[in-house]
């Protein structure tokens, strides 16, 4: 949660009057936000918009916005980009399961041939 004048000041934007989420990505992701002031709309991404408010506070773009009042409630899930590879998943396949690097490398980019050079 931030205060409208915390997130003024974080997205360098005056008299924000709504914040939205423009568009997802296919996995549902936010893809871009839109900020309104004072009726004008100004659209930047969602890992932008995560960058400026501090990636330990968003931690993914997984997430929902509400403008209520004063305050900008984010609900959101997971950690990252959402690509790539799972740090968290990988290290619980290797330790839990006993998942050898081949086998989480072919779980998380599917196609990969992997050789020695």
């Amino acid at each position: 949660m931030f205060s409208k004048k915390d997130l003024e000041k974080k997205l360098g934007i005056n008299e924000l009057d709504n914040v939205t989420v423009k568009a997802r990505t296919e996995s549902k992701r936010a893809k871009s936000i839109e900020l309104t002031r004072r009726g004008v709309e100004n659209e930047i991404t969602a890992e932008e918009f995560r960058k400026r408010l501090g990636p330990e506070k968003v931690k993914s773009t997984l997430f929902g916005l509400k403008l209520k009042g004063d305050q900008l409630i984010i609900k959101g899930h997971g950690y990252g980009h959402g690509v790539g590879l799972c740090q968290w998943c990988a290290k619980i396949m290797a330790e839990k399961q006993s998942v050898k690097y081949r086998g989480i490398i072919r779980y998380f980019f599917p196609g990969t041939n992997i050789k020695t050079i």
